[in-house]
């Protein structure tokens, strides 16, 4: 028995799904879903398949309110408020509602009658199309009164938001351009001890919850450094320095130094100097150190990316020289990087990373060789001589 080709698309799932077809011939299209009203504000004129999520909200937001996720819900009530104080919505928990949403500053008053706080149950506006959430709890106590000052609500609060910058706000949600930076160090060589207990010559601090600032280490012999140590302990161990600073983002404490190596040309000789000490608790992966450059993970002049302990509470401060020579006229960012678990003394010492003597000079990085052109051996390469040179005897006459 012969059966006749019949070229089309096999897939049953598939909207131009032909029950004929024995042939597939890749034209299958899978149902889009999307509003399919014409007359929605979110109207998805490529959609085959209608979702529900039809809304007519035309000039302001389309919201989810809920309230709940807890315990003890007859306890719960709430308040939201407008820019001028006016109540515009009430109600408990549990509580869910879809409605228009106008742009915005608001605030949300909540009240817990027992007087010991919501008991897990949070106050959140999601925004349908975007999906962007505002949640807000009652920790503790009867009554609090908390702003819900969304940029994506249209509630926009002008000023820095670099952390990097000497002016950053972090109460305001929108850059307005105002943000000043130090000057990039310049001077070689230069020498940070951060003697004066915060950094000068244009570094700045940078990071997150894992950096404490400038220490007084009188323990470890070195006055006064950065110093980066861990915060609430993470799950699971990494393998090693990059799964560490992939993974663990909340626990990077970082130092950001600006360079300008302007007044220097391709292939002229930088390096940066300065002293480490590092310290881990239980695991020697706990605590890991890198540098960047521009966001470019360097290695130092050993072939090590990724610093960590050998030692639990100390293996004192050594020295780590990096070469940036590719980086010869230009500015460039170095961020001394710090990932830890725990904090201080947490056990034993704790997970840390300290940092001092950040020297950047222009001096030549050792490479070492026979340095005579007229050696057998000579290597062109090598800039300090280390008594290798082998000489034939007619090279001697």
């Amino acid at each position: 028995m012969v059966i006749n080709p019949v070229i089309g698309c096999t897939d049953p799932t598939a909207i131009n799904f032909n029950p004929s077809a024995n042939i597939d011939d890749g034209s299958c299209m899978q149902p889009l879903d999307g509003c399919m009203d014409s007359t929605a504000a979110n109207y998805d004129p490529l959609a085959t398949q209608d979702d529900g999520s039809c809304h007519f909200c035309f000039t302001n937001h389309y919201v989810n309110i809920t309230c709940g996720g807890g315990s003890w819900q007859g306890e719960v009530s709430w308040n939201l408020l407008d820019a001028s104080g006016a109540i515009i919505l009430s109600g408990g928990a549990p509580y869910d509602t879809l409605l228009c949403f106008d742009d915005g500053c608001y605030q949300i008053e909540m009240i817990d009658s027992f007087g010991d706080g919501w008991n897990g149950n949070n106050f959140d506006i999601t925004e349908m199309t975007t999906g962007d959430v505002s949640s807000n709890t009652l920790a503790s106590g009867a009554y609090d009164l908390v702003g819900i000052n969304e940029a994506w609500l249209g509630c926009f609060t002008y000023g820095c938001t670099d952390i990097l910058a000497t002016n950053y706000d972090a109460t305001v949600n929108t850059d307005d351009g105002s943000c000043t930076y130090p000057p990039c160090l310049d001077a070689f060589a230069s020498n940070e001890d951060f003697s004066l207990g915060y950094g000068v010559n244009g570094i700045a601090l940078g990071g997150a919850q894992t950096v404490t600032g400038f220490d007084t280490l009188a323990n470890l012999g070195q006055g006064i450094a950065f110093h980066t140590e861990g915060g609430a302990p993470w799950g699971g161990t990494p393998a090693n320095g990059a799964d560490a600073f992939a993974d663990k983002g909340d626990w990077i404490g970082s130092y950001i130094m600006c360079v300008d190596l302007t007044q220097y040309t391709a292939g002229d000789p930088v390096n940066v100097t300065f002293n480490l000490n590092q310290e881990y608790s239980f695991n020697a992966n706990y605590s890991w150190f890198r540098l960047t450059a521009d966001g470019t993970l360097l290695a130092d002049n050993y072939g090590t990316e990724y610093h960590q302990a050998a030692t639990q509470t100390s293996d004192g401060w050594s020295t780590i020289q990096y070469d940036l020579s590719a980086y010869a006229g230009q500015t460039i960012s170095l961020s001394f990087d710090g990932c830890n678990k725990y904090p201080y003394l947490y056990f034993q010492n704790g997970d840390n990373v300290f940092v001092d003597n950040i020297v950047v000079s222009n001096t030549l990085t050792p490479i070492y060789g026979c340095t005579d052109p007229l050696a057998s051996n000579y290597s062109s390469s090598a800039n300090t001589d280390d008594g290798t040179c082998c000489l034939d005897d007619w090279a001697e006459i």
